[in-house]
Formats: C-alpha cells, structure tokens, sequence
C-alpha cells in the first residue's frame, strides 16, 4: 500500500512538473489577422525626390539669312516632396493603395549658342550664358497592390508596386533676345523667351512603407518610392519621378 501511495505520489510530481515543459513546446495560437490596427492606414509624409532630371534641348532659327543654333542644357535637382497615400487590406497580407506625391524644385539653363553675323557671312559668334528661375513642377497619382508583412508587435512593412499617372509643368528655353552694338563682333544676350510646358504621361511605382505603431490608431513611418515615366515635351522625352524618400505621420485603423 505505501509503495502504491510513493508511486501515485511520484506520477503526480512528474506530471506538474511535465505540464510546463509541454505548454511551452506547444504549438503558438495563428496570430489574428484582423486585430484592430492592421486593416489599413493613412500616411501623410515630407520628405525629397533625389533624383536629378535635367535634359537638353536643341533650337534652331534664322537670323540674317542663315540658321542660329542653341542648346540649352536644363538642371532639374532633386527637390522637396509632399506624399499623401494609403491602403486597405482585401486578404490575407495583400492590400491595395494609391498615393499622390507632388514635387516642385527651381532650376537653371545653360545657353551655348553660336549665332551667324549681320554682316560677315558665314562666320559665327559665340554666346554663353545662364538662364536661371526655371521652374518644375510634377503631380503624380500612384497606385498599387501591397504585401503586408508584420515585423514584430509594433512594427508593419508593406511592399508594393503598380502603376503611376503623372502631369508635368516644365519651363523650358524657347528662344533668345540679343543684345548686339556695332561692328556686331561680339553679342550678348538680353532676355530669354521661356514658355511653360505642361504634359501628362503613364509610368509606373515601386517601393516599400516601414509603419511603427506608437497607439492602437497612430503610428510613425517612412516610404521608399521609386516611380518613372518620359513625357514627350515639344519633341523632347523628359523623364519624370525618381527615387523619393520621405516620413511622417501614419493613422491606423
């Protein structure tokens, strides 16, 4: 009877002793996907697009009787952004978002020319100047298809891509006024014409937005956009986006 009750005793120890053991190699319960805070997000960020845009443009026009010819070398630098954007979630990790960046930055033109003499025929004179105040500006509407990838309890990446939408305002050098005083051998320039280009062109968006959760509804983050697309401006192909990389304030729902 004693050697039962030590044994009883003895499987009763080994089992309260076990029970912990095999809590902890139990299998985790599935995560819930639908927790509040993961079914979407808002985001509102400032940041740069880094990407330099500059393009060249050829003119050709007559003066005296024979043909000017200018290039102007436009510098488009990188510049600041404004982002707004957003996604919902359909299934699963999978969401779908659009955003609208905006970015405008102030640029320069440089004038090489050589233009034909009023008098001597056939001999050129050279000018070089720089045009500057030129102005860009490029709206774009981005949309895409997210997977939504879960970092740790605060922290959200979403990957994305799709494709993009963009308007561009460009000022670019439309022609020259010269400054020229006899015996004409040298000419300076007095005013440059500028027109204001504006075109639409489809592209595309690929990237990632980092989301870190401070609250059940508010959040913090950073998104990587890389989006493209070449707008034909009076004969040119202007490219348009780049690499963009700003932050800001994210409202989780």
């Amino acid at each position: 009877m004693r050697i039962a009750i030590v044994h009883g005793a003895a499987l009763a120890l080994f089992l309260g002793s076990a029970a912990p053991a095999l809590a902890q190699i139990a299998p985790p319960a599935p995560p819930d996907r639908d927790r509040p805070g993961t079914r979407g997000y808002i985001s509102v960020n400032g940041g740069a697009q880094l990407t330099r845009s500059d393009f060249t443009r050829d003119l050709t026009f007559p003066l005296y009787g024979e043909d000017a010819r200018v290039e102007a070398r436009h510098d488009v630098p990188a510049g600041p952004l404004l982002d707004v954007g957003g996604g919902v979630r359909i299934a699963g990790g999978l969401a779908a978002g659009a955003a609208v960046t905006w970015y405008q930055q102030r640029g320069s033109a440089t004038i090489d020319a050589r233009l034909p003499h009023p008098l001597l025929p056939d001999t050129l004179r050279p000018l070089d100047e720089t045009v500057v105040d030129l102005d860009r500006v490029e709206t774009a509407v981005h949309a895409y298809v997210a997977w939504l990838v879960p970092a740790g309890d605060h922290v959200t990446i979403a990957v994305f891509g799709g494709p993009s939408f963009f308007r561009l305002e460009q000022d670019v050098v439309s022609g020259l006024e010269l400054d020229e005083v006899y015996p004409f051998d040298e000419v300076a320039l007095e005013r440059a014409q500028i027109t204001r280009e504006k075109e639409t062109a489809p592209g595309f968006n690929v990237g990632a937005d980092f989301m870190y959760r401070l609250t059940t509804s508010l959040g913090v983050g950073g998104v990587a956009r890389y989006s493209r697309a070449t707008a034909d401006v009076a004969g040119d192909d202007l490219r348009t986006g780049g690499l963009q990389l700003s932050g800001g304030l994210r409202v989780i729902f």
